[in-house]
């Protein structure tokens, strides 16, 4: 069991979370909604290790691995699809290019493994960033705004690979949309 006990970030004088506490499975899909400035991606960034200018008490996260999908896809602009994805991967050169091939065929992009992102429209890139997070072995799987942009049938694509990911970690993903609210064990509400 994780914990995030009496939590509080500002950005300057801007409160963000204010004594936040919430408890976490060690397994699962909990999904986190608010509106927006509500402090939804900090908590992802403080949970990842990524802000440290907080007070409060987290507790269960010091030997986690983290896997993140920010909501800026920040792939590597000189390495290919596959390449984005096979950097995250342990094992052999053709083992890991092959892994991060079939991640990419699981998200409808194995047409386009060898374009580099600049070739790719934000969509398809967004669907790299997360298949390279599903990917990477990690404890936890931190996800911001996983399906914004994405049609009906690849939001749900990504919620089932979401769900098969939740009974093997934990994961914890940002939205405002119902069906992904609905599809998580827990919602946290901002």
């Amino acid at each position: 069991m994780k914990s995030i006990e009496n939590l509080n970030f500002s950005y300057g004088d801007a409160k963000v979370l204010s004594d936040f506490s919430v408890s976490l499975p060690d397994k699962g899909s909990v999904a986190i909604a608010g509106a927006s400035g509500a402090g939804k991606t900090t908590l992802l960034r403080i949970i990842a290790g990524l802000e440290k200018n907080y007070s409060g008490t987290l507790q269960g996260f010091e030997n986690s691995t983290f896997s993140i999908s920010f909501q800026a896809p920040r792939l590597l602009p000189w390495l290919s699809a596959r390449e984005n994805i096979a950097c995250v991967l342990n094992g052999s050169h053709r083992n890991r290019l092959a892994e991060a091939d079939s991640w990419l065929e699981k998200l409808d992009m194995a047409d386009f493994s060898d374009k580099r992102p600049d070739k790719l429209s934000g969509g398809q890139q967004q669907r790299v960033s997360l298949a390279r997070a599903f990917a990477k072995d990690s404890d936890i799987l931190l996800l911001d705004e996983p399906t914004t942009g994405l049609d009906e049938k690849l939001r749900d694509n990504v919620l089932k690979i979401i769900a098969g990911e939740a009974e093997k970690r934990l994961v914890i993903y940002v939205t405002h949309g119902e069906t992904e609210k609905n599809a998580a064990n827990a919602v946290i509400y901002l």
